[in-house]
């Protein structure tokens, strides 16, 4: 898992084989989002605002899912 820093995303991380990002938001909500491409997340961990980039390209653009809570 990436740490990243900001008021939105604690941190996240990504399976390109199976081009899955999984982001724990500040709250500790965890959720998978499926499709998502690599090119994508780079420009996500590169972002100077990660919750502004999150919020315009990738929520409610993927499917996604709720995983639970993150404990670590």
């Amino acid at each position: 898992m990436k740490l990243i820093r900001s008021d939105m995303i604690r941190g996240a991380s990504y399976d390109s084989k199976k081009q899955t990002l999984t982001v724990v938001f500040t709250n500790y909500d965890f959720y998978k989002f499926y499709g998502v491409s690599k090119s994508l997340v780079r420009r996500l961990y590169s972002a100077k605002s990660k919750g502004k980039f999150f919020n315009k390209e990738i929520k409610n653009k993927f499917p996604f899912k709720r995983i639970g809570e993150y404990h670590g």
